[in-house]
């Protein structure tokens, strides 16, 4: 499902994945402006004099756990297989490896948190950018699931791919 929101509708007609960007959350906030408004008053209470890239990376968290939880079902009707959330780091950080991994492990931290889970329903799509290859590494190592996206060579497809298949958890890469 590719638009974060009208959910149920998705589901209903056996949506297995859930993506989200910026965009995508900007559109939840145009459709669901009160539970949007309920997240940013959660976040405020929860994390006094937070800054702006915190609060924006708080939003990610929250909105991914609201979408987790309700996916999480067919992730574990299906043995881990389906029911994902794609979680887009910011592309704020396209060439600091190391952003890409702090923001991703604290999406991941939180949101076992917040479901209570200790391996969140959740797919960290990166860009196919040359800081991402250190990124990808990383986060395979630690066993989360990644997903590659603004691939649009060969090559980018290549390097991501074999990263992937030697990783133990289910990951893509995304064609363009």
């Amino acid at each position: 499902h590719d638009l974060a929101f009208n959910l149920d509708f998705a589901l209903r007609r056996g949506a297995k994945f859930i993506t989200t960007n910026p965009a995508k959350i900007t559109q939840f906030k145009e459709n669901y402006p009160i539970e949007y408004s309920r997240i940013l008053t959660e976040i405020n209470v929860e994390n006094k004099n937070i800054c702006s890239d915190d609060f924006a990376s708080m939003i990610i968290a929250k909105f991914g756990t609201l979408l987790a939880s309700r996916i999480r079902p067919i992730y574990e009707l299906t043995n881990k297989e389906y029911g994902f959330v794609c979680l887009q780091v910011s592309p704020k950080y396209l060439d600091d490896s190391k952003k890409m991994t702090d923001q991703a492990e604290f999406w991941w931290n939180n949101i076992a948190k917040e479901l209570n889970v200790p391996d969140p329903n959740v797919v960290f799509k990166l860009p196919a950018v040359p800081a991402s290859v250190e990124t990808a590494k990383e986060l395979l190592k630690k066993g989360y699931r990644i997903s590659m996206t603004l691939g649009f060579s060969v090559t980018q497809h290549e390097i991501f791919g074999e990263l992937i298949k030697e990783s133990s958890k289910r990951s893509y890469v995304v064609e363009m």
